[in-house]
């Protein structure tokens, strides 16, 4: 009876053992479909790699938890100037879960971020504000304000007195197309009025993309 007894106290033990030790993660493919994304955070376009003209594809492997939250993310194929911004994004994303015989696991998956400068301005220092003006009489064109920050933010114009003058506010995660002039400086502020970057309108990019990423903030006037 002692042996039994001590067979079937092993028994529970291992199996109580096995139950607390999380499970193990299963790779995506086969089988195991990949989840779907139900919560996407784009990455900010680091400013240094915008003026370096750097741009690609960055490949992370992520582990999704059983309850959908990335748990762990590491660099597979790396652009240096652009992996902190790809990572810092990938752990913010949300999936469903995924389960095996009607257990939720937790799972190894290949994702992307993907960088393109395309038509996007590039931002200036808000430390330039002060020398910087905008021209008269100069050809019309025209940009697009896109908030990727998760507040709002001002838009001021300089004009050729190096003055601003507030035209419009754009709320988190909306875009606003602006008339403006080749040359025609823009300042972008918090709702302080500290600067946070500074965009030069020309003829071939269209697109002013205020991110997260803040250059250091110069003083509100």
């Amino acid at each position: 009876m002692r042996k039994i007894a001590y067979v079937v106290a092993l028994v529970l033990f291992m199996a109580a053992a096995a139950i607390a030790q999380p499970a193990q993660p299963v790779r995506v493919g086969g089988n195991i479909p990949p989840p779907k994304k139900i919560k996407d955070v784009r990455p900010a376009y680091p400013p240094l790699a915008q003026s370096a003209h750097v741009q690609g594809v960055v490949i992370i492997e992520a582990i999704i938890g059983p309850d959908g939250h990335v748990q762990d993310a590491r660099i597979l194929r790396s652009i240096p100037l652009l992996d902190a911004s790809a990572l810092e994004a990938v752990r913010q994303w949300e999936f469903t879960p995924t389960t095996v015989n009607g257990v939720a696991v937790p799972v190894i998956m290949t994702v992307t971020v993907n960088y393109t400068l395309q038509d996007d301005l590039l931002a200036r220092s808000c430390a330039d504000e002060s020398s910087m003006r905008s021209p008269d009489g100069a050809l019309p064109t025209k940009i697009q304000f896109v908030n990727e920050s998760d507040v709002p933010r001002k838009v001021y114009w300089l004009d050729a007195s190096g003055v601003r003058h507030w035209f419009l506010t754009v709320a988190a995660g909306e875009s606003t197309t602006q008339a403006t002039a080749i040359g025609h400086t823009w300042v972008v502020t918090d709702g302080q009025d500290a600067c946070t970057a500074i965009f030069v309108a020309n003829a071939t990019s269209t697109r002013a993309v205020l991110s997260r990423t803040f250059f250091a903030p110069a003083t509100p006037r």
